[in-house]
């Protein structure tokens, strides 16, 4: 069994919408997260989708996971106050029906900009290697700056790359990765590939799709509805 677990626990205060959180704002009367699970809904590796749901939005995704077809929904669990605490408690449910080397797609409700192609290729590339962080490349000069704010070094970009979602673990793997996941620093709390690499896991990778966006801010959404908008547009060109 294949599961995909997509966090949706943020509240979303860079968006600027106190009113609603930004996984549930809706493009053409569809939430942003109902986007990204029809995703995971149309891959074939995927046999399940658990939820790490922001408190007091249950019924609403249950309520639009149904109104758009997304059958593989199999749990709503709390999303927790923190990043780190919602995977712990997704990934806590489940215990009694993941065996250890079965595969959990780990990806952003506000993520909705891949495509099936890169679900598949991840999974594919953690069945042969036991893991999958999704990359694009990185196109300007990184440099790393000292404590007075001055740049330190520079790195050869062709070094560098950006880490993205989705990503995919084995589940035995990441429970043992969490086990203590008090004593973590702040800084390799911001997602399983820091937290795995932390640990001195070798992590695989995949080339991203193109315009794999984290919808955090207003601009964002904008850039996101524009890719609707072209998407659609080819489509009815093609028919």
């Amino acid at each position: 069994m294949t599961v995909a677990l997509v966090f949706a626990g943020g509240r979303g205060e860079r968006m600027g919408n106190p009113t609603c959180p930004k996984q549930f704002l809706k493009l053409y009367g569809k939430p942003v997260i109902i986007y990204t699970l029809e995703i995971f809904e149309k891959s074939p590796s995927i046999d399940r989708i658990v939820v790490a749901c922001l408190q007091g939005w249950e019924d609403f995704l249950s309520s639009e996971s149904k109104k758009y077809g997304i059958s593989k929904l199999w749990k709503i669990v709390n999303g927790g106050p923190t990043s780190l605490l919602s995977k712990k408690n997704a990934l806590d449910s489940l215990a009694n029906v993941c065996d250890r080397d079965e595969l959990i797609v780990f990806h952003d409700a506000v993520r909705p900009l891949i495509n099936v192609e890169l679900v598949e290729e991840n999974i594919k590339c953690a069945i042969k290697y036991g893991n999958c962080v999704t990359i694009e490349s990185f196109n300007e000069t990184g440099a790393i700056l000292g404590d007075d704010f001055l740049i330190s070094s520079v790195m050869p970009r062709e070094k560098i790359v950006i880490a993205r979602a989705p990503q995919v673990f084995r589940y035995g793997d990441v429970m043992d990765v969490l086990g203590d996941y008090e004593k973590l620093p702040n800084f390799v709390t911001i997602d399983l590939c820091s937290i795995m690499c932390y640990h001195g896991v070798s992590l695989h990778t995949v080339q991203s799709s193109p315009y794999n966006i984290k919808i955090t801010t207003p601009e964002d959404f904008y850039i996101f509805k524009a890719m609707v908008d072209m998407d659609n547009l080819n489509e009815v060109s093609r028919r």
